[in-house]
C-alpha cells in the first residue's frame, strides 16, 4: 500500500551509513553493466553514423566510458570505501555526464531524425539500473529537463518534434525519477526489515546467554566458554586464570536491607565487571551471589592488577547503615584438563578468603587483600 509519509522520509531520510555502504557497493556493479550497455549502444552509433558529423563525438564517448568501466572494475575489487564523500560524488558526476551526453546526442539527431529516443533509453537505464541517493536523481532529472526546454524554446531546428513530443518526453522523464525513488524506498525497506530482524534475533540470543538482572554472562555460558578456553590452553600452551567471589554477608544484607538493597548491590557489581575488566576477559554472574571471571591469555601478575581495581570499586558501594560492600574470592591458574577441576580449586581459595577474615582474594601465591598488597607465604 503506497504511503505519502514514508515516501518523503524515504526521500530525505538521514540514511544509515552502513544502508548507504551496501547501496553504493550494488551500485558499483550496477554502474559497470550500464557502462556496458551504454558502449555497446556507442559501438552501434558508430556504425550508424560512420559518416557523419557526430562520429568523432561518439568516439570520444565511447572512450570516456571504457575508462570509467576500468576505473569501475578496480575500486570494485580493491576498494572498501562505498559510502565514502569522494566515490559518491565520483559517481554521481559520471551518471551526471552520461546524461549530458545523452542529451547532446539527442539534440544533435534534432537536425536529422527529430527524435530523443538516446536520451530515453539512457534515463531508463540510468535511473532503473543504478540507484543514486534521491536528491541527485532529482538533480539529473530537473538539468535535464531544463537544457532540453531550453534548446527546444531556442531553436528552429526543432519545428518538426511536435508539442505532445515535448510533452510525452517531459513526463517520461517525471515516471524514470519517480521509479527510481520507489526502487531506492524499497531497498531502504528491505534493508530496515532485515536489519529489525537481526537486531531482534540478537537481543534474542543476547536473552538466551545474558544474565537479565546484571547483564552480565549467565551460569550455562560461562561453563561453556570455560570449557572453550581451557581447550584452547591446552592446545596452545597459553595462560589462562579464573577468579571465583561472592558477597561477603550478603544473607545478612537481604535479611537486613530487604531483597530491593541486595539486587542493587549484584547490579552494582555487574556494572563493575562490565566497565572495569579488559576487553578480552568474561564476566560471568555464575548464580546467586557469586561471580566468576575468566582471564584468557593473562598472567596472574596482570591478572592482579584487575582484581584489585575490581575490590576498590565494588568497595564504593555504600549500604543503608553506611557499610562497604566487599567480596571474598579464590584466584588460580593451574595446567588442568578439566572444568570442574579448574573451578574447584578456584572454589577452594574462595573459601579460604573466607576463612582468614573475607575481604580478600586469595591464590596459589599469597592474597589481594583489602589493601591491595600481595603477601606472599
Amino acid at each position: 500500500m503506497y504511503n505519502k509519509d514514508s515516501f518523503f522520509r524515504g526521500l530525505f531520510s538521514d540514511y544509515d551509513k552502513n544502508f548507504i555502504y551496501l547501496l553504493y557497493k550494488s551500485n558499483t556493479k550496477r554502474a559497470i553493466i550500464l557502462s556496458l550497455i551504454l558502449f555497446l549502444m556507442q559501438i552501434s552509433y558508430l556504425l550508424g553514423f560512420r559518416d557523419d558529423k557526430l562520429y568523432m563525438t561518439i568516439i570520444v564517448f565511447a572512450v570516456f566510458i571504457l575508462l570509467n568501466i576500468l576505473i569501475l572494475v578496480v575500486f570494485n575489487y580493491k576498494s572498501r570505501s562505498y559510502s565514502s564523500g569522494i566515490y559518491i560524488g565520483y559517481l554521481f558526476l559520471y551518471i551526471f555526464l552520461i546524461v549530458l551526453q545523452s542529451l547532446y546526442f539527442s539534440i544533435k539527431l534534432q537536425e536529422k531524425y527529430t527524435t530523443f529516443i538516446p536520451l530515453m533509453i539512457t534515463l531508463a537505464l540510468v535511473f532503473s539500473l543504478v540507484n543514486l541517493l534521491p536528491l541527485h536523481t532529482i538533480f539529473i532529472d530537473l538539468v535535464s529537463m531544463f537544457v532540453f526546454m531550453l534548446y527546444l524554446s531556442n531553436s528552429e531546428s526543432l519545428m518538426a518534434l511536435s508539442v505532445i513530443d515535448s510533452y510525452t518526453f517531459i513526463m517520461y522523464s517525471l515516471i524514470m525519477m519517480f521509479i527510481s525513488f520507489n526502487l531506492i524506498i524499497a531497498k531502504l525497506k528491505s534493508y530496515t526489515t532485515k536489519k529489525i530482524f537481526r537486531d531482534r534475533s540478537f537481543i534474542l540470543s543476547q536473552m538466551s546467554i545474558k544474565d537479565s538482572l546484571t547483564g552480565l554472562y549467565n551460569h550455562k555460558y560461562g561453563l561453556e566458554r570455560l570449557e572453550e578456553e581451557i581447550s584452547r590452553r591446552n592446545r596452545t600452551n597459553t595462560e589462562l586464570a579464573l577468579l571465583l567471589f561472592d558477597v561477603d554477608d550478603f544473607k545478612g544484607i537481604n535479611d537486613s536491607f530487604g531483597h530491593k538493597v541486595g539486587d542493587k548491590v549484584l547490579k552494582y557489581i555487574g556494572y563493575v565487571l562490565k566497565s572495569g575488566i579488559r576487553k578480552t576477559d568474561i564476566a560471568i554472574r555464575y548464580g546467586g551471589d557469586e561471580f566468576m571471571i575468566i582471564f584468557p591469555y593473562s598472567k596472574v601478575e596482570s591478572v592482579i592488577l584487575v582484581c584489585e581495581k575490581v575490590m576498590d570499586k565494588i568497595s564504593d558501594y555504600e549500604l543503608p547503615n553506611g557499610d562497604k560492600v566487599t567480596i571474598s574470592g579464590g584466584l588460580v591458574q593451574h595446567d588442568v584438563e578439566k572444568v570442574d577441576e579448574f573451578f574447584n580449586e578456584a572454589d577452594k581459595y574462595m573459601y579460604k578468603s573466607k576463612k582468614i577474615g573475607k575481604n580478600r582474594i586469595s591464590f596459589d601465591h599469597g592474597s589481594v587483600s583489602e589493601f591491595r598488597r600481595l603477601d606472599y607465604k
